[in-house]
């Protein structure tokens, strides 16, 4: 039998994926995405982005890709996407609801959710509560034949909780849960332990920008 705060928490998760309008929310097609800060080689469409003191902004479908670069994401609300190097997602159309989807393609990527959750695919749908923050690893595992390798994709819960859509059941990840992930595996994925005082540089990075926005 599941213990009630599981499945209280599974149908708060999965309500972020269709979130309600709120009195400051805008129309979808409106919805603004600026890259904050910029560090390094980094580009959306691959068109260079130059450092500079005021937000870029950005549409929805846009990639932005970095390649010795780090990138600072604000997405809608309070939600801060940070890219490490050699990385690149998407800012995909989630249409009807007025939170784009992040589209994890390669690289490492940090979130942090503020006041709303957020909507990730990253082989599986990951839906993450408020007043989180997660990181994700894209792996491309080299090919048993061609034309393609398998991809995995590894998710940490340091704060929060995620909600991960399998086959036909959903797991729920909460602080220091880690969880490869993988549409050939079915609901055969288990939920592991990471150390959450055990960081690198992109751990590091994100969190110095998010102690500068007071954020965390």
């Amino acid at each position: 039998m599941e213990r009630p705060w599981i499945l209280k928490t599974v149908a708060l998760l999965l309500a972020l994926g269709k979130p309600a309008m709120s009195p400051h929310s805008v129309a979808f097609g409106s919805v603004l995405i600026d890259i904050n800060h910029v560090e390094g080689n980094a580009y959306v469409n691959e068109q260079r982005l130059e450092p500079s003191a005021t937000p870029f902004r950005i549409m929805v479908n846009s990639v932005v890709r970095t390649d010795d670069g780090q990138v600072e994401i604000f997405l809608y609300e309070s939600v801060l996407v940070f890219l490490g190097k050699n990385t690149s997602l998407r800012i995909a159309n989630n249409s009807p609801y007025n939170s784009p989807r992040l589209e994890l393609l390669t690289g490492s990527t940090i979130v942090a959710t503020g006041d709303m959750g957020s909507l990730v695919t990253c082989e599986n749908t990951v839906t993450l509560s408020h007043s989180g923050l997660y990181r994700f690893d894209v792996h491309h595992l080299p090919a048993v034949e061609p034309p393609s390798g398998v991809k995995l994709c590894g998710l940490r819960v340091t704060k929060g909780a995620a909600a991960v859509q399998l086959m036909t059941v959903v797991s729920v990840l909460t602080r220091g849960d880690f969880m490869s992930l993988s549409l050939g595996c079915g609901d055969l994925i288990p939920i592991q332990k990471f150390n959450v005082e055990e960081t690198d540089n992109l751990d590091d990075w994100s969190r110095g920008r998010l102690r500068l926005r007071g954020a965390q």
